[in-house]
């Protein structure tokens, strides 16, 4: 068993680490109301280097991000993308920072379980290399490697890309693919990995599988060892 005693748990004996959000647990800030500041990165960071020695220990598949109904949930700004959002139970994005700690640490590998709508059928797709570099490169990502039942490496579309939000635009379109998606992400001139994206705006919430969309009902994102 691998615990941690911080101001609440971080890793539990289970097939997965959620890790909730950080914004859930900070005394008079809300989901929409962080504050980004330097001690939040400091404990950012303690829990990050926590996370990776409880991962190591037995290689627990860390979950990264979820989105359960193509709401608008993942329109956050880039200082709540930095400490991460949401819960386990429902939309989740585990944390810019932690990302890029956790992969700069290690070798891991990304795996993307992918529901798509009207059917029900479930979809893979794994990168073998994936490294979120710091906040100075603005969460550069590093892709590659793929793998999949989908047909088309659509994250690789987002490799070299920095990360995007509504309030830091650092994409290759004219505007900001972060306000139109309504969700920020690893965009390039947007994106065909549309995990965070509103359903029905933008590029959709969808894989793009070379031919055709796969409309999602739900998708995931695993850190998972090598």
């Amino acid at each position: 068993m691998c615990r941690f005693q911080l101001p609440y748990e971080i890793c539990r004996s289970s097939r997965f680490y959620p890790l909730d959000g950080l914004d859930n647990n900070l005394s008079g800030k809300t989901k929409l109301n962080i504050r980004y500041s330097e001690s939040h990165v400091t404990y950012q960071w303690v829990r990050a280097v926590q996370l990776f020695n409880c991962f190591a220990a037995d290689c627990t598949p860390v979950l990264i991000q979820q989105n359960v109904d193509g709401s608008n949930f993942f329109n956050r700004s880039w200082a709540e993308f930095i400490v991460g959002f949401g819960n386990s139970n429902g939309n989740f994005w585990l944390g810019n920072e932690r990302l890029s700690k956790l992969t700069q640490q290690g070798r891991y590998k990304l795996w993307f379980e992918l529901q798509e709508r009207g059917t029900n059928h479930w979809y893979w797709a794994e990168y073998s290399t994936f490294v979120v570099l710091n906040e100075a490169s603005n969460y550069t990502l590093h892709v590659a490697g793929y793998s999949s039942n989908t047909g088309y490496d659509s994250l690789g579309y987002s490799n070299g890309m920095m990360f995007t939000t509504y309030d830091r635009d650092n994409d290759r379109w004219g505007s900001n693919c972060a306000v139109s998606n309504e969700g920020g992400f690893w965009y390039n001139d947007c994106n065909w990995c549309s995990v965070n994206t509103v359903r029905g705006k933008g590029n959709d919430f969808r894989w793009w599988n070379g031919s055709r969309d796969i409309d999602l009902q739900t998708s995931r994102m695993w850190l998972k060892c090598l």
